[in-house]
């Protein structure tokens, strides 16, 4: 058996409630848990949505380390699905679970838009973070968003002795990536249409930055315009 799993924990009694300015649209959510709950009915696999701390670390955002972390997981499920409660899957998705079926190997999703980033860009972005021991070469090839991975009992358990989170001052993304990288995992990258940015025409649609491109300027407003026009088509 395989499940989906989000994690939606309100933030008030973590540490840093407002940590790295992540915002939550409740329209956003509702599309989001819908639309993969019907996903997981399609693959033919559990879903859960987790609504309490089991991390309890620093924020919401890092109660994905869970999956990491908790060996219960292990005890029902071959091969688990992480999505942010930001990422809409489409109706014409198809069942990632058949395509990436192993069970030893970490899979997150190939990031086109890292790859395409320049030499130079990596280099200042790895600056002053946890990736910073990386060359830029490594971390544009291997460099991915925490939104969407697959994980199981093989990986979790190499990964995990890695994992030092709570003396990591970094962002979820990052923590995922070091981790990946200093565990010297097995990895097999998901296409990178499992997770795309605002994408009308990707498997799963990732919303992450939505809140600030709509603040900050009026073409957020219209990706989320076309993104809720679509969403009531498919999902209402």
């Amino acid at each position: 058996m395989d499940c989906i799993v989000q994690y939606f924990v309100k933030p008030d009694n973590y540490v840093q409630p407002d940590f790295n300015n992540l915002t939550h649209v409740d329209e956003l959510f509702h599309y989001s848990t819908l639309s993969v709950k019907k996903y997981a009915e399609r693959c033919g696999v559990d879903y859960q949505l987790i609504t309490e701390a089991r991390v309890n670390h620093t924020h919401p955002t890092f109660e994905r380390l869970d999956l990491i972390m908790n060996d219960d997981w292990w005890s029902k499920y071959n091969n688990v699905l992480y999505l942010d409660t930001d990422v809409v899957v489409w109706s014409d998705a198809p069942n990632c679970f058949e395509m990436y079926p192993d069970t030893d190997s970490f899979k997150p999703v190939h990031s086109v838009r890292a790859e395409q980033k320049g030499l130079k860009w990596h280099q200042l972005e790895k600056q002053n973070t946890i990736l910073e021991k990386y060359d830029p070469q490594t971390l544009a090839s291997k460099r991915f968003n925490a939104g969407v991975f697959m994980i199981n009992e093989f990986s979790a358990k190499i990964m995990r002795p890695f994992c030092d989170y709570k003396s990591w001052n970094d962002d979820d993304s990052r923590i995922l990536i070091r981790t990946m990288l200093d565990s010297n995992v097995p990895t097999k990258y998901m296409n990178y249409r499992f997770n795309e940015k605002m994408s009308m025409t990707g498997y799963f649609c990732h919303a992450y930055g939505l809140g600030k491109s709509m603040r900050g300027r009026p073409g957020g407003r219209r990706k989320y315009e076309r993104l809720r026009e679509r969403c009531k088509n498919e999902f209402t």
